[in-house]
């Protein structure tokens, strides 16, 4: 592989390193399509012995640690990154920066000066994101983005602890309320675990910002706090404090929260593109997967609801006003807010009539997000 020079991606060939065959099966699938030519080896040692006699113009390695000889190809130059889960546009678009070493080598979330793609340069991280919801997984994904970062993701509390078990972390974000095993419980596994020196330092993220929750959280074990919806600044904070405190034992004094203000509009564009970027390939896979799983969401929901079973009605409109107003939709984040608060209180005549005022804001939002998408307009203007 040529480390200077511009690679014509018609018929090239790519050496994917990845020791599961399933991984294979579906790079293969997307790659061979695009008229790739897929070479493979599950480790390192074979790796080589391929790079060297078939000459691959681009190599495509896992971020699963790999057997020791793997390490021998650590020392390669990334051209580009790609978080999971992986999407074929996302893919495509990362080897062909790979092929261009014209382009930045990391694609960030947008130009606003609240980002500073040098930052991982300056403080180098392995984080771990764990959220049990895929709209805040690919969200977090592009914000970490946005400083140069790239990130591993994990679904639930157990996910974490299988994680951290095959590598090190330096910094793991918990989402408090996942399946399975919460954030409250992962951070005390995490400290039972592994000593103060050999854990990674634990941010947690809620969309309650009160200080009992706080302090909760602090109680729990975490080393530093966020509220929902995030804020890039806070997330910055966090980064920079992680990467001055590596190593070391840390309660975090979080400054305030500041709460999203109210807007007139269904949604904050300039929010959005903040969270998003311009890239027009990486707004339409949001745009497919918010409408996706809100609309899910609201089936469930409704279930919940006609069932009267409040914890389930409580989760689920938790859930999707979290992963609203992180994106600064808040005609769906507002009707969610209220909605939990009466299945909490099992006040469900009120949860009925919120659940119909989320069903007709998400009619609007889904008309708003696929007219301004089709448009010709950036999504944040």
């Amino acid at each position: 592989m040529d480390a200077q020079n511009p690679i014509d991606l018609k018929g090239a060939k790519v050496l994917i390193v990845d020791d599961v065959p399933a991984n294979l099966k579906v790079l293969r699938g997307v790659l061979e399509p695009e008229g790739f030519r897929i070479l493979f080896a599950p480790r390192g040692e074979v790796a080589l012995k391929i790079a060297r006699s078939e000459s691959p113009d681009l190599i495509l390695l896992t971020a699963r640690p790999l057997e020791t000889e793997n390490r021998r190809l650590g020392g390669l130059e990334a051209r580009a990154v790609v978080s999971k889960p992986i999407r074929r546009a996302q893919l495509i678009r990362a080897l062909r920066r790979a092929a261009n070493p014209d382009e930045p080598e990391f694609e960030t979330a947008g130009a606003s000066s609240d980002f500073d793609p040098l930052l991982a340069g300056r403080h180098p991280l392995r984080i771990l994101l764990a959220d049990d919801y895929d709209v805040n997984q690919m969200v977090g994904a592009r914000i970490l983005q946005g400083f140069g970062y790239r990130c591993e993701l994990a679904g639930n509390g157990l996910e974490v602890i299988q994680a951290l078990e095959r590598q090190p972390f330096d910094v793991v974000f918990l989402d408090v309320q996942m399946p399975e095993m919460d954030g409250y419980e992962t951070a005390r596994q995490i400290r039972k675990r592994w000593s103060d020196s050999e854990r990674p330092r634990l941010v947690a993220m809620t969309a309650n910002a009160l200080r009992g929750d706080r302090d909760k959280c602090l109680e729990a074990g975490m080393d530093d706090y966020i509220s929902k919806p995030v804020e890039i600044s806070e997330v910055r904070r966090a980064l920079e404090q992680s990467g001055n405190q590596i190593g070391a034992i840390a309660v975090a004094n979080s400054a305030s929260m500041p709460q999203e203000k109210p807007s007139e509009s269904p949604i904050d564009w300039t929010r959005l593109k903040k969270m998003l970027g311009e890239d027009r390939g990486v707004v339409r896979d949001f745009v497919e997967l918010y409408l996706r799983q809100t609309s899910a969401q609201l089936a469930q929901l409704s279930g919940a609801v006609i069932a009267e079973n409040a914890s389930d009605a409580a989760n689920l409109a938790h859930r999707c006003k979290g992963a609203s107003a992180t994106c600064g939709i808040h005609a769906m984040a507002e009707p969610m807010a209220r909605l939990e608060r009466a299945a909490k209180s099992q006040d469900w005549p009120s949860g009925s009539r919120h659940l119909t005022e989320a069903q007709e804001a998400f009619a609007n939002v889904e008309k708003l997000l696929i007219d301004r998408f089709r448009s010709s307009e950036p999504p944040g203007d």
